[in-house]
């Protein structure tokens, strides 16, 4: 039943937005349409009085966080998916981050971000463990999981990786002009903050990395370096 129900809500969000002119690119209309199909599916997983213990498998499974090592003197972790959006969810990411005890953690990320608050959620939980956190780029670390990067004490790039950063988006075009000024002006806020948050690990002024952020500007391994976003390059 929760599966039927999943690819119906999936369908049912894309026919509404295509037939409101899909506006987003399609890449991110079928990013919002699978997650919201994903919640609706987890709010009625309810089957005989007993509720589903992990709504999202009722989704395609999804295998982008892997934890080794977590009560050793070197724990890994491996992000290699979307964050939020039926990718590695914050609360997972975090629930997993509290069980490691060892002195140092090893960020493993190949993202091309997700939902900006568990973005936030999961660069926070870095900056709050007690470990040592490295954070080393394997590919692609864009919008939110650059955000991430910035809750690590160091940032290694792999080569060939990259960076990009971007200012913050509204998954949905719709409204009218006053729900429209508002949402814009909260995605200003947003930027801010992100932009403040480059600020403080790169160094420059929060209003040049803005300036980048509007422009959609991508970094090679080297060139993030040099920007401050990363410490090195390694193998």
């Amino acid at each position: 039943m929760g599966t039927d129900r999943f690819d119906t809500e999936f369908r049912r969000v894309l026919r509404e937005a295509f037939a409101d002119g899909a506006r987003e690119r399609p890449g991110d209309v079928l990013r919002q349409a699978f997650a919201e199909a994903s919640r609706d599916a987890a709010r009625h997983a309810v089957s005989g009085g007993v509720r589903a213990s992990a709504a999202l498998a009722l989704a395609p499974a999804r295998e982008g966080l892997r934890v080794v090592n977590r009560a050793s003197l070197a724990a890994d972790v491996w992000l290699m998916d979307e964050i939020g959006w039926g990718g590695v969810e914050a609360a997972t990411f975090a629930r997993e981050l509290s069980q490691i005890t060892a002195p140092a953690v090893t960020l493993h990320l190949n993202s091309p971000g997700g939902d900006l608050f568990d973005g936030w959620a999961i660069r926070n939980a870095l900056r709050s463990h007690p470990a040592r956190v490295t954070a080393v780029v394997e590919g692609l670390a864009a919008s939110a999981a650059s955000v991430v990067t910035t809750g690590a004490d160091r940032v290694v790039m792999r080569p060939g990786s990259q960076q990009m950063i971007h200012d913050a988006r509204s998954g949905w075009g719709g409204g009218n002009p006053e729900e429209l000024r508002r949402t814009a002006d909260q995605l200003d806020r947003l930027s801010d903050d992100i932009a403040a948050a480059y600020a403080a690990r790169a160094g420059g002024d929060a209003s040049a990395w803005r300036d980048l952020m509007r422009r959609e500007t991508w970094f090679s391994a080297a060139e993030a370096v040099a920007a401050g976003l990363a410490d090195e390059e390694s193998e």
